[in-house]
Order: C-alpha cells, then structure tokens, then sequence
C-alpha cells in the first residue's frame, strides 16, 4: 500500500472524525475522482471505483461520455464540498444508496432509506417468474377460477361468499407479504401494465372433457375490455416502511394497495375497507432469512444500516418460510402460486416445506450468478376421487 493510501486508512479507522476526505488543491473531476477512489479504497469499500464515479455523477449531473470528454473539468467549490461530504460517509461505510436516497431495480428508481432493506438485483428473478406464472395462468384460463365458476352458481344469492368468488372470475389478486420498499409489488405492476394494459377474464367456447378428469368443462382467456383486472396487495408489519413503499408508488405511477398486516394477521377477517382480500391467485414474498447467529458476520453496510427485522430469519432462518407457507394455503384459490425468494442454501428446506403443506409443482429458479433464489409451488387444482 502507498504511503499516501496508509495515511488515509489510518484517517479513516478514526471514530468521531469528521471531513476525514477533503478535496484541496487541483479540483478537476478526474483528480477528485481518483482521490475519492483511493481514499474509499483505504477504508475497505469494495466497489471503491464504481461508488466514486456514481457519487460524483449525483453531485455534478455529467454524463459518463461527457465526462470522459473532458476529465480536467472543473467541479463547482458547491459541488466539491457535497462531494467531499458524500464521499467521507461512503468510508464510514454507509450505503451508496442512503446517500444517493435511489436504488435501480427493474430497470426503474426506488426510494430507498434506513427503514428498508435495499433492492437486489438477485430479487429480480422473483419478479420475472410470478410475470411468467402470470401469463401461464392466463394462457391455461386461470383454472382456479373455471372451479370457482361452478362454484357460484351453487353459492348463496346474496351476501359476501357468492360476491368474493365472483370477483375470483374477474379480478387476479396478487398478495406481496414483507414488501418493504414495494419494489417486488410495484414491478409487477407496471411491467404488467407494459406489457399486457389493463385486462379482464372473458369466458370463451366451452369444451367437452372426460368425465373422470378433474379439469372443468369451462375456459377462460385475457380480454381487453375491463381495467384494473390485475389487483396487486402489499403488506409489511412496519409503517415506517410502508411509507417508503407508498412513496414509490405515488412516484412510479402503479396503482398497488398497502396494508399494514403481520404476515396475513390482518387478512384473517376477510374483509378490509369493504373489499374482499381473502382469495389470492398467487402471492409472492421476500421475508427475512438470514440465521440469526449470521447477521453480525454481515457486512457493516447491511448490518448496522438496514432494518435487522427485514434480515432476521430466526434461529435456522426459516421462521418466515414455516409461517408463510402453512397459513397462505387459507388464502390462495385452487390452483394458485406461492412464490417465495431464499438464501442461497435454503433450496432442500423451503422445497420440502412446501411439498409437507401439500403444494404441487415445487420448483427452483436460480439467479443470473446461478445460486438458487425462487422457490415456487402451487396449490391443488382440485380433490380427484378415484
């Protein structure tokens, strides 16, 4: 290591400094940069040449290209001093995206603080498969809700029971438990609107099938003649997080409804605000799942910076996943997704979790680095008597 690097280690393990990084002397991008680069480098910061660009991108707006067109730009003495500022709190450890108040995710910017744990990408994969599941169940006519139909007609002309298993005909309801910053919730809504707009259940031909078959004789297909078909809850146990999910929302335009529950404590009335939030098509989730004999090896950037209760899975880490599965099966409607993210090992115990609660399909979709990270199972479409 430099002499100059040294000394700067040296600066940054002093606790209770303050303006440990001060840009003085030649102030052009390119010097303040690679300073900044050093310095983050000394204090342990691991992606210490990305993080200096990125600040140095949020401070003074260039662009990357036009950067490289002229490094000896100067910055503003404004800009060198929030520079500097940004740049000391990135050595003390504190995440980029605290300081930047944004994290990209699905190619869209989330407000992100202390109160939420911070996208990954690798939470990406949970998005694209509930979307592929999602057009799986619109391609096979959402057959959960062809025995609903059938169902219907045999339900009590009045009151709640006929009207939610009627709204299971024309409305997909997505349930998103932990949802913290809402990025899982929010996604899927407007990838959704994107690609697919506003849709409805249209009933089609009707089909002779064998008698002994427990598929029904009614199908069912997207049309495009009703809004507001895809119906996507998010719930999370702190308001403090809710308040940054809602926020995302508002700002990204997708219409997702927030409620503050424990898991699915505050479905169990079946009715909230008049509406029918008992039966869901698919619920997806990203609980916490660290042990929490695990949680101090972490680095300081997750440890002492995001919430501990969004990290801790408890004891083996899978306290989150023992719940979740066994109550979701009171919500989710015949033939409906459970969809849940895990930690690189946890593939062998969520799976037969899953397989004990009588799920179906049990399946692992793995991450862009190849680790195992969705596991995914699905209700029974019906009891077939022999």
């Amino acid at each position: 290591m430099k002499h100059a690097e040294g000394q700067e280690l040296s600066e940054c393990k002093k606790s209770g400094a303050s303006s440990r990084f001060v840009l003085n002397g030649e102030n052009s991008l390119a010097f303040a940069c690679k300073k900044a680069e050093a310095f983050l480098t000394s204090c342990g910061i691991e992606d210490a040449a990305v993080d200096a660009w990125l600040l140095l991108e949020y401070v003074t707006g260039i662009s990357r290209a036009a950067y490289l067109a002229d490094r000896d730009n100067c910055m503003s003495e404004e800009q060198r001093d929030a520079y500097a500022a940004l740049v000391d709190r990135r050595g003390a450890h504190i995440p980029l995206q605290h300081l930047t108040g944004e994290q990209e995710f699905m190619g869209m910017p989330f407000l992100v603080n202390e109160h939420v744990l911070i996208p990954r990408q690798d939470t990406e994969t949970l998005v694209e498969l509930a979307l592929a599941k999602l057009e799986q169940l619109a391609a096979a006519g959402m057959e959960s809700g062809q025995i609903l139909q059938e169902s219907v007609q045999n339900a009590p002309a009045d009151g709640s029971i006929r009207e939610s298993m009627q709204k299971a005909l024309t409305e997909i309801q997505v349930l998103d438990l932990c949802t913290g910053s809402g990025c899982i919730a929010v996604s899927l809504t407007k990838l959704w609107e994107r690609h697919y707009g506003k849709t409805s259940w249209q009933p089609r031909q009707e089909s002779p099938t064998d008698r002994n078959s427990c598929r029904p004789r009614q199908e069912y297909q997207f049309g495009q003649t009703a809004a507001g078909s895809l119906r996507i809850i998010a719930s999370d146990i702190s308001e403090k997080a809710l308040i940054v999910a809602r926020e995302n929302a508002r700002r990204l335009q997708a219409d997702v409804q927030f409620v503050r529950s424990d898991l699915f404590s505050a479905f169990c009335t079946r009715k909230l605000n008049k509406r029918d939030f008992s039966t869901f098509h698919m619920i997806v989730s990203n609980p916490p799942y660290i042990r929490s004999s695990v949680i101090e090896e972490l680095s300081e950037e997750v440890r002492a910076h995001e919430p501990r209760m969004a990290l801790d899975g408890g004891e083996d880490g899978l306290e989150f996943y023992r719940r979740i599965i066994r109550e979701s099966r009171e919500y989710l409607l015949p033939g409906g997704w459970l969809l849940l993210e895990i930690g690189f090992d946890q593939r062998e115990a969520v799976s037969e979790l899953m397989r004990q609660n009588g799920f179906l399909t049990v399946q692992v979709a793995k991450d862009l680095p190849g680790h195992d990270r969705v596991v995914s199972g699905q209700m029974p479409l019906c009891e077939c008597v022999g």
